[in-house]
């Protein structure tokens, strides 16, 4: 269960660090940065990847014990 969910959290926090520095160079010349909203948009999106990933990776390892 441990190596089930590694991977895809790995990615969800990759996800959750990088978005709120995309987005604050996006936003930087424009004066109008919001980190807390930043950050919830990447939580967000984090939790979405989580789940994403997670179901793959579920998917890929149902696959090879069926083979």
């Amino acid at each position: 269960m441990k190596s089930l969910i590694k991977q895809p959290l790995q990615n969800a926090l990759a996800v959750l660090v990088i978005f709120p520095t995309i987005d604050f160079i996006g936003e930087y010349n424009t004066n109008t940065y919001d980190f807390q909203d930043s950050l919830f948009n990447g939580a967000r999106y984090s939790v979405a990847a989580f789940v994403v990933f997670l179901i793959l990776k579920k998917i890929e390892l149902n696959k090879k014990s069926k083979e």
